[in-house]
């Protein structure tokens, strides 16, 4: 099976707005630290922006785990729905 998980925005929204809780960061901090455009994480965490790239997601949480490292606390777990019918439409079946 192929092991990929990737939240749906909304997940993910939550989960950055969790994590800004436990490393007590600002979105202009977490963006410039993660090198990302501050107006796209407000206005994501808003819900004025329904998603981001895969890029931006990335450097986020890439900063997220340095910044846990760092601070030696744990970050929460990102909820992930998984599609594990290989005869999905997901997987390219032919589900009906």
């Amino acid at each position: 099976m192929l092991d990929v998980a990737i939240p749906k925005p909304a997940a993910f929204r939550k989960w950055v707005v969790e994590v800004k809780d436990v490393l007590n960061l600002s979105s202009y901090i977490w963006s410039v630290k993660a090198g990302v455009a501050q107006n796209a994480l407000s206005k994501f965490i808003k819900g004025d922006q329904l998603d981001l790239r895969l890029e931006t997601a990335s450097a986020l949480v890439e900063y997220a785990k340095k910044a846990a490292h760092d601070k030696g606390v744990v970050l929460p777990p990102i909820t992930v729905e998984l599609h594990d019918d290989p005869t999905s439409a997901f997987w390219g079946g032919d589900a009906k």
